[in-house]
């Protein structure tokens, strides 16, 4: 199981056209105990569209890989609160 550290959730490639209700949610962040070994510790990553949560701060992506969510980033912490947008540490991610 690979962890994040430094996470931040994101709406993954950003395509004007694309309506906000079709983007697709996935994870950034520095990258540990990642089973593909080119993503080596601390790499930073965007993650494939997350489809489902395993268990607290535990997330399976499209391709199969589950992360678990270490440290938020400071910035994404930062941004949310001045952009009032609730940041659930416990369950942060919303699946669409």
């Amino acid at each position: 199981m690979a962890t994040l550290k430094n996470w931040s959730v994101t709406g993954g490639m950003y395509d004007p056209y694309l309506a906000p209700e079709l983007r697709n949610t996935h994870l950034q962040g520095e990258v540990y105990d990642h089973p593909n070994p080119r993503h080596h510790d601390g790499k930073q990553i965007i993650t494939s569209k997350i489809v489902k949560k395993i268990g607290p701060l535990t997330y399976e992506t499209h391709s199969g890989t589950i992360y678990t969510l270490d440290t938020v980033a400071p910035a994404y912490k930062e941004w949310c609160s001045e952009n009032n947008i609730e940041l659930n540490l416990e369950d942060p991610v919303v699946i669409k």
